[in-house]
């Protein structure tokens, strides 16, 4: 976008001249004397309005807003139009995406504080089932926690452990490692010996006693 600002910048500066030329020799053919210096301003005005058009326009299409519009008020007010707008022009739409995500926020918490509400007249609590889902929906994962239910207040391995991970599951003995990006546990093999894998904490959907 400044590539072609600049081109246009150019191509209007050379159109400004030429014409500029022609009316010095049109006026100096009809005996007219201009004075240099009341040309130069002229060129320096109509230099700095383009500038500020452009300018003004650029800001408005970064920012998805309409090009013309701004670009005349730019040429109508140079330089502070577009210095002001720059810092105060929000993308197009930005407000209105805004405020629809505070209402269907509003509106979630409201339906959700509806529910507790008639829950509460109803008499009726969350489970000891709907509890543990709901703590297991929201534990993470990761190192820390398998380092933190790998053994017990002894120092003694846990287990064993039922790890659900990419649509499987695995029984693990124990928890043999905990690595920066995998947990390593111990499970037994069909033929009853013992075998350690890995598993990405990124794949585990859920750890639970088995």
């Amino acid at each position: 976008m400044i590539y072609q600002v600049l081109e246009y910048l150019r191509h209007y500066w050379g159109m400004l001249v030429g014409k500029t030329s022609t009316l010095a020799d049109e006026t100096s053919g009809a005996g007219i004397s201009l004075d240099p210096r009341f040309l130069l301003g002229i060129l320096i005005v109509l230099t700095i309005c383009m500038v500020s058009s452009f300018w003004a326009s650029s800001i408005a299409g970064s920012r998805r807003h309409p090009l013309l519009l701004h670009a005349l008020i730019g040429a109508v007010a140079p330089i502070a139009y577009p210095a002001t707008i720059m810092f105060t022009l929000d993308l197009h739409g930005a407000k209105e995406r805004e405020q629809a995500k505070l209402d269907e926020e509003a509106t979630a918490k409201a339906e959700e504080a509806e529910r507790e509400r008639l829950d509460e007249v109803m008499g009726r609590s969350p489970t000891p089932d709907e509890d543990a889902g709901a703590e297991a929906e929201s534990e993470t994962f990761d190192e820390e926690y398998f380092k933190r239910i790998s053994r017990n207040e002894t120092g003694q391995l846990t287990g064993p452990w039922l790890i659900r991970y990419n649509g499987q599951s695995a029984c693990a003995l124990n928890i043999a490692e905990c690595l920066d990006e995998v947990v390593v546990v111990e499970i037994e093999t069909a033929s009853g010996d013992r075998q350690r894998i890995r598993i990405r904490y990124a794949l585990i959907e859920g750890c639970e006693h088995a």
